[in-house]
């Protein structure tokens, strides 16, 4: 009976898992005019450098792509899954500087049952021109520092 118990409990956790995962996906960002980039959720198993938080400038352009300017957005370490980082707003001005917002998603704030493994949420976006200045932040108007990557 235990681990009929067990099992269930396992399954509605995997199911509640999933349905915030791609209710997250599939939250569009807000985009203006002039803002010309490609945005991608970076896997786990490939953000084992960013480990804090913050901008990482610098970051190598794949060579299959027709971008010439890379940044990675990373929450750094966090303690559970569930965390994730959202692309909200790009604002370019005139000058061709760069105000990011995200959103910084946190389970625990909203007692979230997730899986217990560190985990390193990360966007990577790929800009056609290089931006003369970049500012992150997130919702709540936290900035972001900013790091150059090696």
């Amino acid at each position: 009976m235990k681990k009929k118990i067990i099992v269930f409990f396992i399954l509605i956790c995997l199911t509640i898992a999933t349905i915030s995962f791609f209710t997250l996906q599939n939250r569009p960002p807000k985009l203006v005019e002039g803002a010309d980039f490609s945005v991608y959720r970076l896997r786990s198993d490939n953000t084992s450098e960013y480990i804090l938080r913050g901008v990482y400038l610098d970051v190598i352009v794949p060579d299959t792509s027709p971008y010439e300017a890379s940044i990675v957005i990373s929450m750094g370490l966090v303690p559970s899954g569930g965390f994730a980082i959202n692309l909200s707003n790009i604002y370019v001005d005139d000058h061709g500087n760069l105000e990011i917002v995200v959103i910084e998603v946190n389970p625990l704030l909203d007692g979230s049952i997730v899986t217990q493994a560190v985990t390193r949420p990360a966007l990577r976006i790929l800009f056609h021109e290089n931006p003369n200045s970049i500012l992150v932040r997130n919702t709540d108007g936290k900035l972001f520092d900013i790091i150059i990557s090696p």
